[in-house]
């Protein structure tokens, strides 16, 4: 299959911009849930309407506001990532730990061309697995407010600080997950990628089960129970994503991390449209909510199934037609 080269140095440019932001949105993200979730809402250190929606909508149609919410704030960012990243080298194993089998494997996998991430089919599962995080952790992102106050009808200020609920409870869950994969790894249950591939499927069914409750049960209370439950599954699904790069491509983890992550953001750009026409269409926020349960559970035993964790460089030779791949 002929790629044109620049199209596809573009597409490896944007997924690794990409890339780098969502490490930026992790440093960043609970600060920025207290601040539009609970500060602002309740007017804690805010005057009051200080983000209201008009005011906020205002300044985002201004050619100013576009100016500064798109170039100034995003260089500001990026300036503040460098500063902090710029005396970190790259992690190197020393002493004992250079001289373990894992440490030897890892440093001995050779690179493969960047423009085989994108056009080989061995890595095309991981991706759609991937696609369904983003795809319906935005849903809650854009969507859970005007949830909380259109259909379940809880006041503006109530639904704002229960929308900052969700994404803390996943960041607690988050790290939490990434201490268990350790336990796991540390148990020996480690055999076809077990301390991966366990957590994404538990996160998968933790969100499943816990939005289709929430998407159909008439009780409220439930409904902002189980919403917050399955946030902690979208972290669980998540992080062994990440890990999973480091433990593929160790020389070339920024590079796999940043395609997979462009993969998430289309489903990212897909999902607040396409829910917003479908729950418009249909009257309630039922539809929206089941189709992102089948996204992620299609997406979720795609990956399971289908995806082989093992050394990037023997995953790509494995699959047909490698050697002409390679060449």
């Amino acid at each position: 299959m002929q790629i044109n080269r620049w199209l596809l140095v573009a597409l490896l440019l944007i997924a690794a911009l990409i890339g780098a932001g969502g490490m930026l949105a992790a440093l960043t993200g609970p600060a920025l849930v207290l601040i539009t979730g609970l500060a602002a809402p309740t007017g804690v250190g805010l005057a009051p309407g200080f983000m209201s929606y008009a005011r906020a909508l205002a300044f985002a149609q201004n050619p100013f506001g576009k100016l500064i919410v798109f170039g100034v704030i995003g260089l500001a960012g990026a300036a503040l990532w460098w500063i902090f990243a710029r005396n970190f080298a790259d992690p190197v194993p020393t002493g004992a730990l250079a001289e373990t089998e894992e440490a030897k494997e890892r440093a001995a996998q050779a690179p493969v061309s960047p423009r085989l991430l994108v056009t080989s089919p061995a890595l095309w599962p991981f991706y759609i697995g991937y696609f369904a995080l983003p795809y319906c952790q935005y849903i809650f992102l854009t969507w859970l407010p005007q949830y909380l106050t259109h259909y379940r009808h809880i006041p503006l200020v109530t639904a704002s600080a229960l929308s900052a609920l969700p994404f803390l409870v996943a960041f607690v869950s988050a790290n939490f997950v990434g201490w268990a994969m350790d336990w796991f790894a540390a148990m020996g249950w480690t055999a076809g990628g077990l301390h991966r591939k366990f957590f994404v499927a538990f996160g998968a069914l933790t969100y499943s089960a816990t939005t289709l409750i929430a998407a159909t049960t008439e009780s409220t209370s439930l409904a902002v129970t189980m919403i917050v439950i399955a946030n902690a599954g979208l972290a669980f699904y998540v992080v062994p994503y990440w890990l999973i790069c480091t433990d593929v491509a160790p020389n070339q983890t920024g590079t796999l991390g940043g395609v997979m992550n462009f993969f998430g953001i289309v489903g990212a750009t897909v999902s607040p449209y396409l829910s917003g026409v479908i729950a418009q269409a249909s009257g309630a926020f039922v539809a929206p909510l089941v189709l992102a349960v089948a996204i992620m559970l299609v997406a979720a035993t795609t990956m399971i199934v289908l995806f082989h964790i093992g050394p990037l460089s023997s995953l790509l030779a494995a699959q047909p037609g490698a050697a002409k791949l390679a060449t």
